[in-house]
């Protein structure tokens, strides 16, 4: 029996949760990805400008999490159940066609020239909140994705951020949260079970 068909996908109104991570992404994916489970109702996309957030670590956390993981190719489907990691250079951009949603890849510029403009997250995050609806979570861990985050509120949508206690470097979640677009703060060892919880349609 294939993972996809051990556990058939809870229903939830948040339809994709976006992860953003920088420093310290490796472990911090790790740990929320291994601690969400099967049936998630809600597809999830990673972006990174992390070294060594690609195809290796997605096939490796795929072994390990109860989740399908896969590094994304443009026109993936975004499904419960699924997470898709961003390759690295790229932004992972959330469109809807008639079938639902589905991943474009976007080339990112050098740092130098962007970091001032918009993150990975930012990005990200931006064309998660074109889609319809109120099903729409959001996890900031790394960069700072204030863009992003107040973009997701002004549609409803959710935020959770990393606290300073277990953060590698807090000083970029930190812009987020005073920006007043944060629902919750959370320790690392705590995300994976809230963002369980909000799309279990309890939250």
């Amino acid at each position: 029996m294939r993972k996809d068909e051990e556990t058939a996908p809870r229903k939830s109104e948040i339809e994709v949760v976006a992860i953003a991570a920088s420093t310290g992404g490796p472990p911090a994916l790790q740990a929320i990805l291994t601690g969400l489970p099967g049936d998630l109702g809600a597809g999830i996309v990673i972006s990174s400008t992390c070294a060594g957030i690609h195809r290796s670590f997605a096939e490796r956390m795929n072994k390990l999490a109860p989740l399908i993981v896969s590094e994304a190719a443009a026109g993936d489907r975004i499904r419960p159940g699924t997470a898709l990691i961003a390759p690295g250079g790229h932004h992972l951009l959330v469109k809807r066609d008639r079938e639902g949603l589905f991943a474009e890849l976007v080339p990112r510029k050098p740092v130098g020239q962007v970091c001032a403009v918009r993150g990975p997250d930012d990005g990200l995050g931006g064309r998660v909140v074109r889609i319809r609806g109120p099903g729409r979570c959001a996890h900031g861990m790394g960069n700072d994705g204030t863009a992003g985050a107040l973009a997701i509120k002004k549609l409803r949508g959710q935020c959770i951020a990393e606290s300073q206690e277990s953060a590698v470097i807090f000083g970029m979640p930190q812009e987020a949260i005073r920006s007043g677009a944060v629902d919750k703060v959370l320790p690392l060892a705590q995300m994976a079970d809230e963002i369980s919880f909000r799309c279990s349609g309890r939250s």
